[in-house]
């Protein structure tokens, strides 16, 4: 995937940059596929000569400019060009309802009722009173 980025030139403390294509993973001033300009940020004001055609040639291939140079292309209307140049987006069909969860209402779970409690005849004695008579 290539880059359009700033190539550093110039001496020390007088910087002097070209606009170039490079492959992303190339160093800052290593090999280049293509120079697009050149920018002189010294001058009052920044001078800024680019190759129109070249540099939206490798925008339409699908290089990705840094934001400086984004910044640089906006100023020279090349990048409002390119993107001019892109299909529009298409509108949603349905628009997308959020997702919410609704809490499930809880079930009551059932419950068997205790037996109501036997009493004894009068004639029967259950063990636990013969026990306790003793």
């Amino acid at each position: 995937m290539n880059k359009i980025r700033l190539k550093r030139m110039g001496a020390k403390k007088r910087p002097y940059y070209r606009i170039v294509v490079a492959p992303s993973l190339s160093s800052r001033d290593g090999s280049v596929v293509e120079e697009v300009g050149r920018y002189d940020p010294l001058q009052n004001p920044s001078k800024v000569t680019l190759d129109r055609e070249r540099a939206l040639h490798w925008l339409k291939v699908g290089a990705n400019p840094t934001e400086t140079v984004r910044r640089l292309l906006e100023k020279d209307g090349v990048w409002a060009e390119y993107e001019s140049t892109l299909p529009a987006k298409k509108p949603r069909r349905k628009p997308v309802k959020p997702r919410v969860k609704t809490p499930k209402p809880v079930k009551e779970k059932k419950r068997k009722a205790p037996p109501p409690p036997v009493e004894a005849e009068a004639g029967e004695t259950t063990e636990a009173a013969a026990t306790v008579e003793e």
